[in-house]
């Protein structure tokens, strides 16, 4: 039996979730498996054979070399789920101003995740299905894999729905400021009007000999103000 796993890329310094393929050969009496990338599940691998664990046959080698990447899964499910709260945090306390690149950043990695997870899932199906002898701890790690597909899928349907929560509450922030614009030009327009009709440099215009003509008009720009504001109170009851 031979083929390649998904696994992830292995790091010095921290875990990645960056994808990398480890390929394999399996015989009754020998496992060959080869990489180009270092991959944490044959590093966590060598780790538990140099603990001094041992391994009736490659076959189960190689089950529990497909449960270490199905532990990788776990724990990356983990915390995206902790990413996801604490940004249900912020956006319940309105503080959603950086969460929308944020969680763009989360779900590409959920989405990348569990794309490669439905590929090793079916791929296990796929072998079931057609009746092709496969090691006894396959079957074990197609059934992990099917219950890391829902809780996947459940984490894909919770980051669009703070998506959508984050746009909303976005547009809604958008409409208190395009009113406030709104009532702000509705309530300096008036008075620019009367500015502008004492201006004009023509014969006529009044209060032009008067010593409190300044004052007549700007009254006139405080009257024309108050009637707009008062106009748009009484629309915002009704």
């Amino acid at each position: 039996m031979y083929g390649h796993l998904a696994d992830f890329r292995r790091e010095f310094d921290a875990d990645s979730t960056e994808f990398a393929w480890i390929h394999f050969a399996l015989g009754e009496r020998f496992l060959i498996t080869g990489r180009v990338k270092a991959v944490q599940s044959a590093e966590r691998l060598r780790q538990t054979i140099g603990t001094g664990s041992s391994f009736a046959n490659p076959a189960s080698l190689l089950s529990h070399l497909l449960s270490l990447y199905s532990d990788t899964l776990d724990v990356a499910l983990h915390q995206l789920s902790d990413e996801l709260e604490m940004i249900e945090d912020h956006v319940l306390d309105e503080h959603h101003r950086g969460e929308r690149k944020r969680l763009m950043l989360t779900r590409r990695e959920i989405a990348q995740l569990h794309r490669h997870m439905r590929a090793m899932r079916r791929a296990l199906q796929t072998a079931e299905r057609a009746s092709i002898p496969t090691p006894e701890g396959f079957g074990l790690a197609a059934a992990r894999l099917s219950n890391l597909d829902q809780d996947f899928a459940d984490m894909e349907a919770r980051a669009r729905f703070f998506h959508d929560e984050i746009d909303a509450k976005l547009a809604s922030e958008t409409n208190r400021q395009l009113f406030t614009l709104s009532a702000l030009t509705a309530t300096f327009l008036p008075p620019a009007l009367v500015a502008g009709m004492f201006g004009m440099n023509l014969e006529g215009i009044p209060f032009t000999d008067s010593p409190w003509g300044f004052w007549a008009a700007a009254g006139l720009c405080l009257l024309s103000s108050g009637a707009v504001i008062l106009y748009l109170k009484l629309m915002d009851r009704s």
